[in-house]
């Protein structure tokens, strides 16, 4: 892959009933980066294959589709806007997109 990393966790959890497979996709990213940050990983790499969901969390508008909550909450957890508020220690992300 380039990126020279090595896989410290991972996880799978069934999601049923999503409408569409970008949501899934976005609350699986969501999960992990709450994974990660809960076991105190300070620098992530986060890799995905949709390209679409990689758009969105890249932009730097609001998205206003199904998955904007989603993202939102991913771009919270990337950037530490809760952090201002004490709820959280910002980790390091980047987003990759693989093919």
């Amino acid at each position: 892959m380039g990126w020279g990393g090595k896989l410290l966790f991972s996880c799978s959890e069934g999601l049923e009933m999503l409408p569409i497979p970008e949501l899934a996709e976005a609350i699986a990213a969501r999960g992990a980066l709450m994974m990660a940050r809960d076991k105190g990983f300070q620098k992530i790499i986060m890799v995905s294959d949709c390209l679409s969901l990689v758009q969105r969390i890249s932009s730097p508008s609001q998205d206003r589709s199904m998955t904007g909550s989603v993202v939102g909450d991913i771009k919270n957890l990337m950037t530490g806007s809760l952090a201002a508020a004490g709820v959280i220690d910002p980790p390091f992300v980047s987003f990759l997109l693989i093919n």
